[in-house]
This record gives C-alpha cells, sequence and structure tokens, in this order.
C-alpha cells in the first residue's frame, strides 16, 4: 500500500485544471483589488500611521494599486512557472499586509493555496531522465495533495467545533446567526420568518454532519463529485442567504483540485459548445435584425 501510493507521487500529475486552480486566485485578489476602490488607499494610510510609510515610499496609492493589478493580470495571462508563481505571491501576500484590517479567513485561504503555488509547477522544467525532474514530479504531487487535504481540514475543524458547541447542538446558533442584521439576505428573513427551534436543530446538524463526512467521503471516487455537489449547493446557499459571497466563492473553487483531468476536460467542451451555439445565435439573429 505503501508503495502505491509512492508511485502515485512520482507520477506526473501536469494537469491544466491545476493551472486554471491557481490561476483562480489571481483573478479572485484582483477582482478584491479593484473592489476596494478608494479604501485602499484609506488601508494604505492605516499602514503609513501604524507600521510606518514602507508602501508611500515604494510608490504613490494609485500607483502601487496598478501596479498591482498589473502584475496580477499579466500572471493571468501568462503560462505558470516557478518565477512567476512566487512573484504572485509575493503581490498576493503584500495585498494581504495592505488589506489585514479587513480580510477574512477567506482571504487567508488564498494566501496559502498562492504560496503551495510557488511550488507546483504546472509544466516541467527538466528532462524525464534527470533526478531534478524526479524531484519536481515529487514536490508537484504533493503539493496537490496538501491543497486537497487543506480543503477537508477546513471542513473537519469547523465540523468538529460545531460538534462541541452547545448553541449547534441546540439549534440557537442559527437562531442567533439569523437575528443579526448584517448576515441573512431579506429573503433568508422572510423564508425563516416564524420557524420553530426544532427545525433549526435539523438544519444544526445537517450542516454538521456535512463538515464531518465531507473530509472522509470526498476521496471515494464514486461519491466524490455527489460530496462537491452538496458542498456548491451549501457554498450558494451561504453567499446568497448571509451575505457572505466571497467565503462562499473561495470554497467552491477550492473543489477545481478535487476533479480529474478528463472531467475537466469534459466540462470545457461543454462550455465551449454551449457559447459557440449561443455565438451562432446572436450572428443569426444580427443578420435578420440587418436584413
Amino acid at each position: 500500500m505503501v508503495a502505491t501510493y509512492q508511485q502515485k507521487l512520482l507520477i506526473p500529475r501536469y494537469c491544466n485544471n491545476i493551472e486554471v486552480f491557481f490561476k483562480g486566485w489571481y483573478a479572485f485578489t484582483l477582482i478584491k483589488l479593484m473592489l476596494l476602490g478608494p479604501l485602499f488607499n484609506q488601508l494604505l494610510s492605516f499602514q503609513k500611521i501604524v507600521e510606518g510609510s514602507f508602501y508611500y515610499s515604494f510608490a504613490s496609492p494609485k500607483t502601487l494599486k496598478a501596479i498591482m493589478a498589473v502584475v496580477l493580470l499579466t500572471g493571468l495571462l501568462c503560462k505558470r512557472n516557478y518565477v512567476l508563481s512566487l512573484v504572485m505571491f509575493l503581490v498576493v501576500l503584500m495585498y494581504h499586509h495592505i488589506t489585514h484590517p479587513v480580510i477574512n479567513g477567506g482571504d487567508q485561504v488564498v494566501l496559502f493555496y498562492m504560496f503551495l503555488g510557488v511550488f507546483c509547477n504546472n509544466r516541467p522544467s527538466f528532462s524525464e531522465e534527470s533526478i531534478i525532474r524526479l524531484f519536481q514530479d515529487a514536490l508537484n504531487n504533493f503539493c496537490i495533495l496538501i491543497a486537497q487535504i487543506q480543503v477537508a481540514l477546513i471542513y473537519l475543524v469547523s465540523g468538529w467545533d460545531k460538534l462541541n458547541s452547545e448553541t449547534w447542538i441546540d439549534g440557537t446558533a442559527i437562531f442567533n446567526l439569523l437575528q443579526v442584521d448584517f448576515y441573512p439576505t431579506n429573503w433568508l428573513q422572510a423564508l425563516t420568518e416564524g420557524v420553530d427551534l426544532q427545525t433549526l436543530v435539523m438544519v444544526s446538524w445537517l450542516v454538521i454532519a456535512f463538515e464531518l463526512l465531507f473530509p472522509l467521503l470526498v476521496w471515494i471516487p464514486g461519491l466524490r463529485y455527489w460530496m462537491l455537489s452538496m458542498g456548491i449547493l451549501f457554498h450558494l446557499f451561504i453567499a446568497l442567504g448571509l451575505s457572505l459571497p466571497d467565503f462562499a466563492l473561495i470554497m467552491i473553487w477550492t473543489y477545481v483540485i478535487f476533479v480529474k483531468q478528463k472531467d475537466f476536460n469534459k466540462v470545457i467542451k461543454m462550455i465551449r459548445k454551449i457559447t459557440d451555439s449561443l455565438s451562432k445565435r446572436l450572428k443569426s439573429i444580427s443578420k435578420t435584425t440587418g436584413t
């Protein structure tokens, strides 16, 4: 059994979904950087007061934001390698340093995966006969495994914490959450208005069961996509119902690391077929309106 895992660790796994997985974090950071708007300047001012004027001595707020955006966009457009991955990690680390007063747990997850991306190169740099290539393959596969384990641990720790919380056991945690105006959206408040405590207890245990079972069942090939589908629905509900879209989207994106290359290619083909059919329809509509 140990020998089997050793063989799997040394089998090259340079897949397109791994490339997309890491580039997704570049896109996420770029979008959040753009959405900050004037708040970015305020956060830089906070850095100047509390921790000195390092960033101000480097460039003005607008220039620094523009440089970070250009670097992130370059990472999205270029093929990944060790140097580019290191530069991207340093840019995201700078972003986290500047915005640490407003970051959340999801941003910490992004930073962790950006660090793993430094050692996980999607394209081999040496010949197959080289010992360095053997080390590169093993390091690449090990980082992919760590990325998958990290997702499982997030659910395991969260589920275990809820299991040992009296407020989650008796359903009052969800009840208290619904009372905070900041979290639930209008439709969720309307949906849960007048709900009884027994229903809240059932929902609490369903959440606990999912978070404790996910780290176990996601490794079983026959159940993997079922668990990922349940996770997508779970986090979409969090995004739309509890006003936490960034964390929910981050957790959904971590699922890409579990998708096999052949299944990933099927999804890409399906997306291309949809886009091709839409473009043909648009062309036909434009021709008919033009005539």
